[in-house]
């Protein structure tokens, strides 16, 4: 929460640095013209691939802290310049220890804002990333259901930055139940225009500091529930740390009000 320098490392063909067990070598044969071929390392595109090689990643990052990892890409922080040093040898060598071999080119050092999974991450927070929103804001209205699904998918990335996203996203929502006729409403175009405009304002969420004052607000409509953790500073001032949202069922959908809420 209170790193003020930041290092991004990329792992080298990440999945083939992974050496496959024996016995698991004859499940990943391919067959093609010149004969049978085995994998003896973990091959991109299988299915449990992500999931077994974020295992190891896991493993690799355990112990160390402010540091952390999503697949081939390692994020490690510090507080200040001498502690993100420490941190990044400690990763360094951990990722030796592991044989592992990275990416120079597509590493940053000691930087103060780094770009990490579609995000801009700093001392202050987190950001969405303005190319990603510009491609959001450029998508064309949708003609199909197909369409709402990829917009709804490109939003949803975002949710947590957005308050009461399931009540605003409603009529989208609408659109993909079976048996509902594709039809464009006015209610519609609202949505998909409040979305990019929402999208395109300057949204940050604060780190999560628990050292700081937590704020639980709740709330409930009749078609979805909303809930936001903020942190309120010694200074007075309230900052978002995160949003939530999901839809009612059909059943939750006839509760009273304070039975919504307390869902």
């Amino acid at each position: 929460a209170s790193c003020t320098v930041f290092s991004q490392i990329d792992l080298t063909d990440a999945y083939l640095q992974v050496e496959m067990d024996e016995s698991s070598r004859a499940m990943l044969t391919v067959n093609t013209h010149r004969g049978l071929y085995q994998y003896n390392r973990l091959a991109p595109g299988v299915k449990p691939a992500p999931g077994a090689f974020q295992q190891v990643i896991d493993g690799m990052l355990s112990g160390l802290v402010r540091t952390c990892g999503y697949l081939d890409d390692v994020v490690v922080g510090g507080l200040d310049e001498e502690d993100h040093k420490k941190n990044l040898r400690a990763v360094l060598q951990r990722i030796e220890e592991f044989g592992f071999t990275i990416r120079a080119e597509k590493c940053s050092f000691g930087q103060p804002q780094i770009r990490y999974l579609g995000h801009l991450l700093d001392r202050q927070g987190l950001r969405p990333d303005p190319a990603k929103i510009e491609a959001i804001a450029n998508l064309a209205v949708p003609t199909d259901v197909s369409g709402v699904r990829s917009f709804l998918g490109a939003i949803n990335y975002y949710g947590k930055f957005v308050a009461n996203m399931r009540n605003l996203r409603y009529p989208l929502d609408e659109l993909l139940k079976d048996g509902n006729k594709f039809r464009w409403t006015p209610e519609c175009q609202q949505a998909f225009d409040r979305f990019k405009q929402i999208l395109s304002s300057d949204l940050m969420l604060a780190h999560y500091d628990p050292t700081q004052e937590i704020i639980v607000s709740a709330d409930a409509s009749s078609v979805g529930l909303g809930a936001t953790i903020s942190h309120k500073y010694t200074d007075g001032s309230v900052k978002v740390v995160q949003h939530a949202a999901r839809a009612l069922s059909k059943a939750e959908q006839g509760y009273s009000q304070p039975d919504r809420e307390g869902l």
